[in-house]
Formats: C-alpha cells, structure tokens, sequence
C-alpha cells in the first residue's frame, strides 16, 4: 500500500505528481479565519505554522503573478492551462469588484483566494477520473470558496455542501452561535466513485429501515480539550468524520491526498480503512505527533513503512533534520536541499568522491558570442569545518575537474580555514577574477531572504532562486532538469527583415550590435514603463509584465512575439539583422539563467520588423 509523508510548501509537491494520481482528496486547508495560534505552541516556526492571517503583500502578489505565467505556460496541458486562466479572471473580478482592495478584510480574502486558488488547479489535475475532492471550509470563505471550485471543476461537478453540525465551543450575543462547519464535494468528472452512507430511519414510517444519509450531519461531534484523539493541533478534527468521507468516495487500495494534513487525521482514517495515503504538511514540526500517531495507532514506522520527504523553512527545522547523525536518511535529505540552493544536482551517497552535489554553469562568452560551460561542485559538512576539510575538498574539485567548488556549512569559519580557501586561486571569466573555492553559511537570514546568498558568493552567474516550494531529490521528490540548450532556436523563428531595438547608450546604425547593448534597451524600455511591472523583482519578471500588456506598443502579445518598433519614442534605435537578432535571443535567454529568471523560454520569440 502506498504511504508517503512531505514536509514542505505543498503547491511544488502538488506539481510534481503525476496526472490521475489519487482517487480522493479530502482536505482542512486554513480558513481565513483571522486566527493566531500563537498560545498553543512554542517555537517560532511552530507559531508561523499556525497562523490563520492573510495579507495581501509582496509574497501574494508573486503567486498571482505565478498563476498568470502559468496561464501563459503551453507545456501544460491545454485543460490545466485553461483552469489557470480561468482562475486568473476570477482573482482579477474579485479585485475589480471589491476596487482593488490591498488592506482591510477583502485584501485578506482576496490574499487567501490568491493562495488556494493554483492549489485547487493542481488538486483537480492529479485525481483520477473517478476522483473526488472535499475542501472543508467554514463561514469565513465558504462561499468564494466554493465559486472557485465552480470555475475550476465546472458547475456541474459540483455534488454537495455537506453541513457538519457541532455543539462545543463559545456563543455570542450578537448573533446566532456559529456551530457547523461546511465540506464541499466536487468530482472531477461525471463518472465518479460514490458509496451512499446508510443510517436507520428514525421516522414511524420507516421504522428503522435504512435509509440514505442526508447532507446535514448531527451525529459526530466536534473533539473537547480532553479527547483522546487530541494531538495538540488546536483546528483538529475528529477521525470518525474523515472516514465516512474516505469510505463514501474511494474503494479499498485507492490512494487518499491531504496536502493539508496537519497532525494526520486524514492519513489515519485512510490507513484505518485500508487505503494508501500521501500526506503534505508545511513544516517539519507536524511530523512529530504524525509519526507518533500511525506509530501507536497501526505500528507504522517512519521510513520503513512509509517514506518521508521534505526540507525546512528555518534553522529551527534545520537543527531537527541534522538531529539524528550524519548517517539519517533527514541528514541526507538536507544535504540534498543544501546544493540544489545553489542549482546543483545532488549526486549519489556512495562513490561521490565527498562530493554532494554537481552542476555544469551556462554562461555567456561575449568576445565569441557562445555559450560555455564552467564546472561547479558542492559539499556540505553540517559539523566544524577545519583546514584538513578544506585540503580534501580541494581534491575532490581536481577529480572532478571543477572550476569552482563551494562548501556548505552552519557555523563561521576560521581564518586558518580561509587561507585555505585562497589557495585553491582564482578563475577569470569576461576579464574579471572570481574565487575558485567559497564557503556559503546557511543563516535564519536566507530563509527570509533567498537573495541573500548574492551577497555571499561571487559567481559569473546569478543563482536561481528556489521557491520554498521545491523539492530535490530524485523519483521521491523534484527530478533537476539540466540547463536549457540554447543553440535549439531555430531561423523559422525569425522572419526575414529586421528588428529594431531601443539603444541606450550608444548610435551603431548598422554596424554589428553586442547583446550587451540588446539587453541594455531592453533595460531601458521596460524601465521606463515602470508601471507595467511594479512589482516585478527579476529580469524576466519585468519582461513578461511588459508582454502582457497589450495595450503598449501595438502588437505586444504574450507567447508569440517581442516587436518594439520605430513608433517608440524613447530615443535612438538600432537596426539587427537575422543571424545577430538570432544570437541576441540567444544571450537573452541565457541572462534570464544566470540571472534565475525563467520569463523568456520559447515558444516565445521575436518577430523581426
């Protein structure tokens, strides 16, 4: 039976499964409910997990921008692109009729709709054409809630609104008391498993006959301070209630999805009733009582009978996955997330030479106007790092014929350890030295900022930023895939004229025109269209913005060209002919790599004029 446990941001996971992946999804996501956690837990990263309270802020305003791309995006398959735009101009009609709101109640719906929309999309993707899904929700988003599961499943795939009555808990004065919770039940398709739950009739009638459970449920009560079931989690939920919905939608066997399993219940019920289960949690403190729980309850134990994968969100989880040795299958797992931070491929544990990870670097040669490869290696050592680990690294950088070599610790390291580092020399790329071996320092500081490590290494290339959601390791978690081949543009890209670029500096006219200056008018355009990408922190952001206006620069269309023609009034322009048009769409895309960027990736292409 197939059991497996994430820790992690849960929309990368989502992502990485497999289309028609599992039956059911039955799920108890946040609620919007304005509500902190804060008194029921101890650490910080505890707390951040518990948190109830949305804003709409930089962090909301990138997943809506990552939900456009993925609009744009035509290697997804046309009905998963189609939901991502459909829930595009559900978020964008919310806006418009609530006038945009960035703060208040609103921005924090519309912060919370942002987040659980490209989950949702994601969720209908991987059920089986059989599948179901149950989104529990209550009072706070019920019913936008339930719209976007409209938009996303279709109205027709709508099957209840189950209403989950309960007893415990405050009332109020001013209102009705709050006592039930909703769950919503979608199917993917009109072919969907259902086993109709059967209760004794109550009615003179009937007279205990059975009959067919209705959509309003009595008859399970919410959990009090002293239950057993109790893990701690304070929006836990009773595991009579999640097994009626695991039995009613799914067969023995079938597979069951929580990417919100908190401290389990779903997993549990799943288990109990003979189901696989894949369980998602954001961090690594929701393992604990989860692991305690399949432990005592069906003598599961982790990692022999059920995998677990993840990485953390802070040095807290950082400390907890190095807790159990150098030889732990979570010690493993952070060596793995440690280099592919620095886009490198973990490599195997045996045979690797103390090395754990490697990668060959795109950059850019402007004097040949090719790209080249430079050879980067990584270690981790979570422990002191002397002098002697040095020595050995540097060896390990010969064998592998590495250029440069960057070690990965925990703690600062001496001045003894740093004159090690120099020996190993320099490299020079593009007339300017960098050091062949560094050392990065993971700190609480990267995890707020992921662009923090720029400060640290010095590198002929940007390192890409990895979202929290990503995973890294082989078959279990993310597959790296290796650096784009940029020499696969092909000339029936290019129309047979000419394209004209903004130059910012300097009048070529028709001489021979450096990618540098193309990249450089780029700069310039989109600068000074500010408003088309305010919120825009990378290259290749501030260049799909553009893309997606249609309303500058007349025949400005996302996914099929870039034409910025003489109509610009922005200075002077230059003209390129074919093959330099073709290899200044070359160096472009090549910035966006070294740069971390992922907005020009065919089949965009330019249109020459």
């Amino acid at each position: 039976m197939y059991r497996q446990l994430c820790f992690g941001d849960n929309l990368g996971m989502l992502r990485e499964m497999k289309s028609s992946r599992v039956q059911l999804c039955c799920t108890d996501p946040p609620f919007n409910s304005g509500a902190n956690y804060n008194m029921f837990l101890g650490s910080d990263a505890q707390r951040r997990a518990f948190t109830d309270i949305w804003k709409w802020d930089d962090a909301a305003i990138k997943n809506h921008a990552d939900i456009q791309r993925q609009a744009a995006n035509r290697n997804l398959d046309p009905d998963v692109q189609q939901n991502y735009a459909d829930v595009d101009r559900f978020l964008n009609g919310f806006a418009v009729m609530h006038d945009n709101p960035t703060r208040g109640k609103m921005a924090e719906l519309r912060a919370y709709l942002t987040f659980m929309a490209p989950r949702i999309v994601e969720i209908r993707r991987i059920l089986a054409e059989t599948g179901s899904f149950y989104l529990h929700c209550d009072a706070h988003a019920s019913h936008y809630l339930k719209t976007l599961c409209d938009v996303v499943f279709g109205v027709e795939n709508f099957r209840n609104e189950i209403v989950w009555c309960y007893g415990l808990g405050g009332s109020s004065k001013r209102t009705f008391s709050r006592k039930h919770d909703l769950i919503l039940l979608y199917s993917k398709t009109n072919g969907y498993i259902f086993h109709k739950p059967m209760v004794k009739s109550t009615s003179a009638r009937m007279q205990g006959k059975p009959k067919g459970m209705l959509d309003y449920w009595t008859d399970i009560p919410s959990l009090n301070n002293m239950a057993r079931e109790r893990r701690g989690y304070p929006t836990q939920k009773p595991i009579a209630l999640y097994e009626r919905l695991i039995k009613a939608s799914s067969n023995p066997g079938d597979i069951v999805l929580d990417p919100f399993c908190g401290c389990g219940t779903t997993i549990d019920a799943a288990e109990t009733n003979g189901r696989g289960w894949i369980g998602i949690d954001i961090t690594i403190f929701s393992m604990a009582p989860i692991e305690e729980r399949m432990s005592e309850r069906h003598n599961l134990k982790a990692y022999e009978d059920y995998h677990i994968t993840g990485f953390p969100c802070n040095m807290q989880e950082v400390s907890k996955m190095l807790a159990d040795g150098r030889n732990s299958k979570r010690y493993k797992d952070f060596e793995q997330w440690a280099v592919t931070r620095l886009g490198m491929k973990p490599t195997n544990y045996v045979g690797d030479g103390g090395i754990d990870g490697e990668a060959p670097m795109i950059v850019w040669e402007p004097e040949t106007m090719q790209e080249s490869q430079i050879q980067l290696v990584g270690e981790v050592k979570a422990g002191t790092i002397t002098p002697s680990v040095v020595r050995d690294f540097r060896t390990a950088m010969h064998d592998k014929n590495a250029t440069v070599g960057i070690l990965i610790g925990l703690a600062p390291i001496s001045r003894g350890v740093k004159d090690q580092m120099r020996k190993a020399g320099v490299f020079t790329h593009n007339n300017e030295e960098y050091p062949r071996l560094q050392y990065w320092q993971i700190t609480e500081e990267y995890f707020n900022n992921a662009r923090s490590v720029d400060a640290v290494l010095k590198l002929p290339w940007r390192i890409k930023e990895a979202t929290r959601a990503e995973m890294h390791a082989p078959n279990t978690q993310l597959l790296l895939t290796d650096p784009p081949v940029m020499d696969t543009v092909s000339k029936s890209r290019l129309a047979p004229n000419h394209v004209y670029f903004e130059e910012a500096q300097n009048e070529v006219g028709d001489e021979v025109i450096a990618p540098s200056v193309l990249a450089e008018a780029l700069d310039e355009i989109i600068g000074s269209e500010r408003e088309l990408a305010p919120h825009a922190k990378t290259f290749g952001e501030e260049i799909v913005a553009v893309l997606q206006s249609s309303q500058k620069y007349g025949g400005l269309h996302w996914g099929t060209m870039l034409h910025i023609n003489t109509e610009c009034k922005l200075g002077r322009h230059v003209r390129i002919s074919e093959p330099q048009a073709e290899r200044a769409w070359k160096y472009l895309c090549t910035v966006c790599i070294e740069r971390g960027d992922s907005g020009l990736a065919p089949p965009f292409h330019m249109e020459l004029t």
